[in-house]
């Protein structure tokens, strides 16, 4: 997706996103910062801001509450940035010929869920601009999903990790997914109970991988079970399922013994080919 990237800066994870707008930055100003015209493009509508540097900004959560954020920068017609809890939130507005440049950063912690939030910020983003053009009515109508994993591969979100310690080695996948955990784990789990003792269900296995029988099991929340190497016990596979952007939160989790580094490597790209397979299926059920 053009115009998006993925940064690390100061060990947290930055969006950047840019826009080209053919209006003046007094105008695009004007769209992002003035509390009548924020409610048509941000998720939630203002209920009090003040705007100015350290100034507060409050949103209307629709429930009844509402939730707050402190302005932490304000150039008028340039430059505003807010924080929202522990994410920061910046808009810069530079004048090129024809219009205005506007560069959008977010910055937070929580990397898995990036895709995400650029399919957020992509609607957001959308909806201002047809703000910024005098549009009465705002119309959006994304492919979020599709968007979604079309992003975790450009992103280099769909890349799992590999360590290795004195006492063995661990390969990790988190994975944000656009489903809730009940149907992940009926993907994974198919129509059976899963108890522990029992076999492990074959979604849960990556081809190649010989398995124990299941040692611990939440049901649409964990699971995790033992694996062989030439018939003995090698080590422990865990899934976890939670809430997160948008669907189910997924971290797969393979560790090994100390002295079976070569199965390292090969484990991290079977499990890659075994979590994008799930994600392609859950795609394709939609």
């Amino acid at each position: 997706m053009k115009d998006v990237a993925l940064l690390t800066v100061d060990g947290r994870s930055q969006l950047r996103m840019e826009r080209h707008l053919q209006h003046p930055p007094e105008k695009v100003w004007s769209a992002l910062t003035e509390p009548e015209h924020i409610g048509h493009w941000y998720p939630f509508p203002v209920a009090e801001l003040d705007l100015k540097e350290g100034g507060k900004v409050s949103f209307d959560a629709g429930d009844g509450s509402t939730f707050e954020g402190v302005i932490t920068e304000v150039d008028p017609p340039r430059t505003f940035a807010f924080r929202e809890e522990d994410d920061l939130l910046r808009f810069e507005i530079t004048p090129e010929e024809g219009g205005s440049l506007l560069v959008f950063s977010h910055t937070f912690d929580d990397r898995p869920a990036a895709a995400s939030n650029v399919t957020g910020w992509t609607d957001c983003l959308d909806a201002l601009e047809q703000v910024v053009e005098g549009k009465k009515e705002i119309h959006v109508d994304n492919d979020s999903v599709a968007m979604h994993e079309q992003l975790i591969k450009e992103l280099g979100l769909d890349e799992g990790t590999a360590e290795t310690t004195d006492d063995g080695w661990t390969v990790r996948y988190e994975r944000q997914l656009r489903v809730p955990a009940d149907q992940v784990w009926a993907a994974l789990a198919g129509s059976g109970d899963v108890n522990a003792g029992s076999a492990v269900p074959s979604g849960f296995v990556h081809p190649g991988l010989a398995t124990a029988e299941v040692t611990a099991v939440e049901k649409a929340e964990r699971i995790e079970f033992g694996w062989l190497n030439d018939g003995k016990p090698a080590g422990t596979v865990s899934y976890e399922l939670r809430p997160g952007n948008g669907g189910a939160r997924m971290t797969v989790v393979q560790e090994g013994e100390a002295g079976s580094d070569v199965l390292r490597d090969p484990a991290l790209h079977a499990w890659h080919d075994h979590v994008e397979g799930l994600a392609a299926e859950l795609f394709a059920r939609r």
